[in-house]
């Protein structure tokens, strides 16, 4: 590094070399980042010890054998980590052969005072050259070097493929999850006033598992298997995890009759019910990949889906709730070569049904099946679930086993599940909310789940909660609001429930608030995910505190990454907005299909991690916790400036006349962009004008959010009902092309 004590990273590739003793021995000096850096022999090399100073920065290694800080400590500080140095420390003896880094990391010590203590103190480690010899990196390792008058140290950045895999060889120092150091240039001397950036690394424990959705079903119920699994109240069912896992390994054997193999897909469109659940855990013990469709979709979506992903076999309904599902039936008779029809339950008519296969299963010997699961592995396909379509058609998302197993098991821990949890899931099971936040979620810790109805109903989803003492329920804003606005039963009790997620959609704060006084869900978390990420990136616990849980998604889930880019791609300081970008171990392996719009949203960076972008706008603080501002596309940029929809939807919500506000931006010569407003009135209330509602706006946020352009729903060529994807959100781009047409329309009629 020379005299000035410069500190650089040294990219992947470099630091990959060194720990596989590619180079036979260190360079002399190398460039990278236009900052010089200077290798020292391993002679001039004394230890160093490390602190964890906060939740962000962690050392590891042996214990002190009896030394302690004292005056002689010398400091770095840089960003997220710190790095204490006893000029005087002699190199002691740290034997950790054959133990993994698991282990270790369980043993972590992490205190958040900001001063240096002895109980803070973790361990020894080697110089830098040893360490780069003694790893073996995954990929995207990064080996970053500090040295200053009193100081010398080697840091191996941590990716989770690293911390399952890396074995600790003799004794080491690691410190983890650092954001500055692998994009800024410290300057050891003097500690800089540097600004932490908005890159994140989750925490390392518990570790990943390497599982089959198969495996893990008779993992569980091994240990649980007479206890009830699945409650569907509308059909009767009440199924055992033996039953479960009984009644999936008979259609997995029936579909292998059938002539499914590994890769082939598997479609299902139905509602809630415990065929759903059979279907898809026989798909995955056979290695089949399970099509996810929409049940709200119109036969020509579900014929797309069903033709796109070239299904081999179809179950589904006669009906959906109140949908009839003669005319996909019919359009699928029709095709040359389309796939079998299943029926999974009701009239049959002449179609093969769910229980001949099982009938036939049954007396069959299941050597065959046994052979199959072995061959199937966790980092398979499992899953094509498609995206809900807000920006265009649907996308399949192709999810493995390693997705989603883990997934759930981190959300199931954030809740505090446990096999005495007994959890209501109104949520569909084609939606990433009902299988991986509530089937596999629960199924990963043993509890029950309750789906009330076969499509989500009020008077079914409170007797479900009361009938079945729930300690938890999920759901996404407009299944609560319906909730709180019916009236309960006289005999309404739910005194066993304490959590539960509120996701999908923007949730406003009164309806939080609702849980926790007319639930008594006092544990009730914050999500966030999407499809793309199977699904949960970031996550409330049950003990964060109210406000941070009304007004926060939480904190990122163990062994994922996340970072907010501008939209030159750079990772913007904490505090500022910008789209949110995801890595780790629950990205999707791409679209089905389709690699350009794969490599339009999932992007390596220059040292190798591969980030996926989500298109949502978010905030990070200081502390970690995220806060979701918005679609990032969904930014209106006016006159240069950015507006941010949200908050302006929020604050017209917030007007007792008003009971839906959705705000796009609308085309504007002068501006580029202008704000635009589609209103819906509440019930009873009076009309305001729309001066009325720019002032509301204007007072709170600003004369340049106050919407220029005000429609209400059901006047003035407006439909009453707005385009809505599967599940539910609100197709913006469509209302924004609405909106255009509608000025042009008065502008013509204007001219006239």
């Amino acid at each position: 590094m020379g005299q000035d004590g410069y500190g650089v990273s040294i990219t992947a590739t470099l630091a990959t070399n060194l720990a596989t003793g590619t180079l036979a021995s260190p360079p002399s000096t190398i460039l990278t980042d236009q900052s010089r850096l200077t290798f020292l022999q391993v002679s001039e090399l004394e230890p160093y010890k490390f602190t964890a100073r906060n939740n962000t920065s962690l050392g590891l290694s042996c214990p002190l054998q009896g030394d302690t800080p004292s005056e002689g400590y010398s400091e770095i500080s840089g960003g997220a980590f710190q790095i204490l140095k006893h000029p005087q420390s002699k190199r002691l003896p740290c034997p950790l052969p054959g133990r993994s880094l698991e282990a270790i990391l369980r043993r972590q010590v992490l205190d958040a005072s900001p001063s240096p203590t002895a109980d803070r103190v973790v361990g020894y480690g080697p110089g830098p050259w040893e360490l780069a010899r003694a790893v073996k990196p995954a990929s995207g390792f990064v080996l970053a070097f500090i040295r200053s008058h009193y100081t010398l140290a080697a840091i191996p950045v941590l990716t989770a493929a690293l911390v399952t895999s890396l074995q600790v060889l003799g004794f080491f120092v690691i410190v983890a999850n650092m954001s500055s150091i692998q994009t800024k240039t410290i300057r050891p001397e003097v500690p800089p006033e540097t600004q932490k950036l908005s890159l994140l690394h989750g925490p390392l424990d518990p570790p990943l598992v390497d599982l089959t959705l198969g495996e893990l079903l008779e993992l569980q119920t091994y240990q649980h298997g007479t206890r009830e699994c699945l409650v569907i109240p509308w059909t009767g069912a009440r199924w055992t995890y033996n039953e479960l896992n009984q009644q999936s390994s008979w259609l997995a054997q029936s579909l292998l009759e059938l002539g499914i193999a590994v890769g082939d897909r598997v479609g299902i469109m139905a509602g809630n019910c415990e065929q759903y659940a059979a279907v898809f855990f026989a798909a995955a013990k056979i290695g089949a990949i399970l099509v996810i469709l929409n049940n709200t979709y119109t036969p020509t979506e579900a014929m797309y889906g069903i033709q796109f992903s070239e299904c081999k076999i179809v179950f589904t309904t006669r009906s959906i709730g109140r949908m009839d599902n003669s005319r996909l039936l019919g359009d699928l008779e029709n095709l040359d070569r389309g796939p079998k029809v299943i029926m999974l339950r009701g009239d049959a008519g002449n179609y093969t049904t769910y229980d001949d296969l099982i009938k036939a299963a049954a007396r069959k010997n299941h050597d065959r099946l046994y052979e199959a699961m072995r061959r199937v592995s966790p980092h398979q396909v499992v899953n094509l679930q498609f995206t809900s379509g807000t920006t265009g058609l649907p996308k399949a998302a192709m999810l493995t086993h390693h997705n989603i197993v883990n997934n759930a098991r981190f959300i199931g821990d954030r809740m505090r599940l446990t096999s005495a949890d007994v959890l209501c899931c109104p949520p569909p099971l084609f939606h990433c909310f009902g299988l991986v936040l509530g089937l596999l979620a629960i199924i990963t810790h043993g509890g029950k789940i309750v789906y009330p109805a076969e499509v989500f109903d009020i008077s079914a989803t409170l007797r479900a909660i009361s009938d079945e003492s729930c300690t938890a329920v999920h759901g996404v804003p407009a299944m609560f609001d319906s909730l709180f606005q019916a009236e309960f039963p006289p005999d309404f009790r739910c005194d066993r429930l304490r959590t539960g997620i509120i996701a999908g959609a923007p949730v406003p704060r009164y309806l939080m608030e609702l849980l926790v006084e007319k639930l008594g869900m006092t544990e009730f978390t914050s999500s966030y995910g999407l499809t793309e990420a199977s699904p949960t990136c970031f996550n409330a616990f049950t003990d964060d505190n109210i406000d941070t849980r009304l007004t926060t998604v939480g904190t990122l889930m163990p062994h994922a990454h996340a970072k907010i880019v501008d939209r030159d791609g750079n990772i913007v300081p904490v505090g500022e907005r910008g789209e949110l970008c995801m890595g780790g171990y629950q990205l999707q392996a791409g679209y089905w299909n389709n690699s350009a719009k794969t490599n339009e949203v999932m992007v390596r960076d220059s040292t190798g991690v591969l980030w996926l972008h989500t298109g949502d706008e978010a905030v990070f603080d200081e502390h970690g916790y995220c806060t979701i501002t918005g679609r990032f596309k969904d930014i209106i940029i006016r006159g240069g400036e950015n507006i941010y929809p949200l908050e302006i939807e929020e604050r017209l919500l917030a007007h007792p006349s008003i009971s839906r506000a959705i705000v796009v931006g609308l085309k504007s010569q002068h501006y580029g962009e202008v704000v635009g407003a589609f209103l819906e009135l509440a019930v009873t209330a009076a009309k305001p004008s729309d001066q009325e509602l720019r002032d509301w706006v204007r007072k709170r946020l600003g004369g340049h959010k106050s919407p220029a352009n005000l429609f209400w729903l059901g006047e003035g060529g407006v439909p009453v009902d707005v385009p809505l994807t599967g599940s539910g959100k609100v197709k913006k781009f469509e209302m924004a092309k609405l909106g255009d047409e509608l000025l042009r329309k008065e502008t013509s009629v204007a001219k006239l």
